[in-house]
């Protein structure tokens, strides 16, 4: 059982160095040393196969890395389960594999719903035409639009609805989507995890 105990404290150290890889990639002008390079060589090829999961690139935000970062996390939970249990059920792998991936749509909506809310207090404060002068703020404002009103529009029944009523209602949307999915869940991964 210490072979599962080592490969899951491996797992984790690579999901230490992916999450430091993924860190430095936001720092700019960080160039090219000879840590970074070892990171890039080391991470690159496992986070670039997540690209492929095109849902998770939302409002020009891309969230695969925090989907590769989870399934880490789920493989060295089985591993340490194995160690622990002395038996392994596949029942808890599915339910960590499933529990793994709501917990990285959960921080996406979570994350959306936030930004939504930091818009809404904007169009309280500032009125709702309020822009921003800058470029990346504008292109943000623009790619936040697209949420609200994909979101708000089953609830508008053919109506064009204001702004921000459509900000309002995507929020609640996507808070009742969490919500409800967070406890869809939980039932099932406890469910799965008997067998």
């Amino acid at each position: 059982m210490s072979i599962f105990r080592f490969l899951a404290a491996l797992v984790n150290l690579y999901t230490i160095l992916c999450f430091a890889y993924i860190i430095l990639t936001w720092i700019p002008g960080i160039g090219y040393n000879g840590a970074v390079r070892f990171l890039s060589r080391v991470c690159s090829p496992y986070l670039n196969f997540f690209k492929k999961f095109r849902f998770l690139i939302i409002a020009g935000f891309d969230f695969t890395p925090a989907l590769g970062l989870c399934l880490l996390g789920a493989a060295s939970s089985v591993l340490n389960s194995m160690s622990q249990f002395r038996a392994f059920r596949p029942g808890l792998l599915l339910a960590l594999l499933i529990s793994s991936i709501w917990a990285v749509l959960s921080s996406i909506l979570i994350f959306i719903i936030i930004m939504l809310i930091v818009r809404l207090v904007i169009v309280f404060l500032k009125g709702e035409s309020a822009r921003s002068d800058s470029p990346i703020l504008t292109q943000l404002d623009y790619q936040i639009s697209k949420i609200i009103y994909m979101f708000s529009k089953p609830f508008s029944f053919g109506r064009t609805l204001r702004y921000r009523t459509a900000l309002i209602t995507a929020i609640i949307v996507l808070v009742l989507m969490n919500i409800t999915g967070g406890i869809i869940i939980t039932l099932l991964t406890g469910i799965l995890s008997t067998f």
